[in-house]
C-alpha cells in the first residue's frame, strides 16, 4: 500500500489459483470423507491431515515415470473390498481410529516418496546429470550389468517402438 497525495494506492496480483481450485477439496479429502462416512469420530482430524498431505502431493508431483500417482485410490479400493470381505458380521468392525490410519496410510506413502523424488531431482536437470562424470550415467551402467535381463527387455521393446520401453526407462 502506497500513499501518494490524497489518495491510497493499493496494489494487487493475479492469484496464483482460481476460486475454484481453491474452494473445490482435493479428490484425496473427498475419498476420505466418503470412506469414513459422518459418523466416523477422526473425520476433522483425518480430513485435516489429509488436506495437508494432498497440498504436499501437488507441490511435490513431479515427471517421474516411476512415481506411482495413483498408489492411494487403488490401495483404498482394495481396502474397501477387504473390510467387506472381512467385517461382515455387525458384531465386528474396525474402531475409527483403526479406519482412520488405514484410510491415511496410502496418502501419508504416496506423499513421502513424491517428496523424495521431488528432493532428488532438486537443483539440477537429471537429462544433463546423466552424462555427468559424478552423474547417474555410472549408475545406471551398474544397474543394467546386474540386471541384464531387464536391461534387454527394455533395449528391444524400444528398438520395437513400445510404449512400454518410456515406463522402465531409467
Amino acid at each position: 500500500m502506497q500513499e501518494s497525495g490524497p489518495h491510497i494506492v493499493i496494489g494487487a496480483t493475479t492469484p496464483t489459483r482460481s476460486l475454484v481450485e481453491t474452494t473445490t477439496p482435493h479428490p484425496w479429502v473427498t475419498a476420505t470423507r466418503d470412506y469414513l462416512g459422518p459418523n466416523n469420530t477422526q473425520l476433522k482430524a483425518c480430513v485435516a491431515v489429509i488436506a495437508h498431505l494432498a497440498s504436499d502431493w501437488e507441490r511435490n508431483r513431479t515427471e517421474d515415470p516411476w512415481l506411482d500417482g495413483e498408489f492411494a485410490e487403488r490401495f483404498n479400493v482394495r481396502l474397501e473390498w477387504l473390510r467387506e470381505l472381512v467385517f461382515t458380521s455387525a458384531t465386528s468392525e474396525a474402531s475409527d481410529v483403526e479406519t482412520a490410519l488405514l484410510v491415511t496410510f496410502p496418502y501419508l506413502h504416496q506423499t513421502f516418496w513424491a517428496k523424495l523424488a521431488t528432493a532428488t531431482l532438486q537443483g539440477a536437470d537429471p537429462a544433463v546429470e546423466a552424462f555427468a562424470s559424478t552423474g547417474e550415467l555410472r549408475k545406471f551402467s551398474a544397474f543394467a550389468a546386474e540386471h541384464e535381463l531387464l536391461h534387454r527387455r527394455g533395449a528391444r521393446l524400444f528398438e520395437a517402438g513400445d510404449p512400454a520401453a518410456h515406463a522402465i526407462a531409467w
